[in-house]
């Protein structure tokens, strides 16, 4: 079953709303996936993706949901707004769909054409989060905690932060920094566009964050054929998380050889599922 443009706010905005899967009745009693796509902060939609989430759905048992979010750049602007949409306001986005989803009864918060036979869905006290490339970013965001004030805090309330069993990153964007170091003209092409222009990104690179909680699993993948964002994104990522968990350190993972995919073909390889199924079978309640 797919449910299409669940609207996650009320009043329903249409740029703020979500596809849920749900493979079958079986999934009621299983966690609930939430992919946050990639897409630069400037583009993508979460129609494109509606493939993955049957797949992952199909591999795993669970409800996958894809939230769509607001999008920075010229094209993306409203045009009765005066405020950029820039960040933390992706994150801020994706936040409430994260709480919508912990909380909800299964019907839109408006009414809406959204056909509702299956209530519930999902074991929202079980929640995995898989973020692509701009997407991990995201997560982190949320699911970490600036250590510097002039960078803004998005915040989960304590019920959604308890109910994240795990995290999955694949090709993710993590050190704004680095990554204009190694990709001078991403800064021109979408990094001032969703953060503004600026001689460091230090105060919004996530990696740079401490934990909100260290009992929450995080595995990163990166592959050795992306040549879109580099291998460090992830590996300072990696020791970030492992020096915030502590004695807890083996609840974070890394796979650098098992994909050898370009950038945004790492999701749609035949092993992507299998390894979400692998990670959410290991950490479900």
């Amino acid at each position: 079953m797919l449910l299409l443009d669940i609207p996650y706010t009320s009043p329903p905005s249409a740029r703020l709303t979500l596809d849920l899967h749900v493979h079958d009745s079986e999934t009621k009693t299983k966690p609930l996936i939430v992919f946050v796509r990639g897409g630069a902060w400037i583009a993508d939609d979460k129609s494109n993706h509606r493939e993955l989430a049957a797949r992952l759905s199909a591999a795993t048992g669970c409800a996958v949901a894809v939230p769509n979010y607001s999008l920075s750049g010229p094209r993306n602007q409203p045009a009765d707004s005066s405020e950029l949409i820039q960040h933390p306001t992706h994150t801020s986005d994706v936040l409430r769909a994260f709480e919508f989803l912990r909380t909800w009864n299964g019907q839109p918060p408006e009414p809406s054409a959204t056909s509702v036979d299956q209530l519930p869905y999902y074991n929202a006290e079980a929640i995995f989060a898989i973020g692509q490339s701009c997407g991990a970013h995201i997560l982190g965001t949320m699911l970490l905690s600036p250590s510097e004030s002039s960078s803004p805090s998005v915040a989960p309330s304590d019920s959604l932060l308890r109910a994240v069993r795990g995290v999955i990153t694949t090709e993710g964007i993590f050190d704004i920094d680095l990554l204009l170091q190694s990709f001078p003209p991403y800064r021109g092409w979408f990094i001032e566009s969703a953060f503004g222009a600026s001689e460091t990104y230090r105060d919004v690179s996530v990696n740079n964050f401490t934990a909100r909680s260290t009992r929450i699993p995080w595995l990163l993948i990166h592959s050795t054929g992306d040549t879109l964002v580099d291998q460090v994104q992830s590996s300072t990522m990696y020791d970030r998380l492992r020096l915030l968990h502590g004695d807890d350190g083996s609840l974070v993972a890394k796979d650098w050889d098992g994909f050898d995919q370009e950038h945004d073909d790492v999701v749609k390889s035949e092993k992507f599922p299998t390894v979400v199924s692998d990670f959410v079978r290991t950490y479900s309640p």
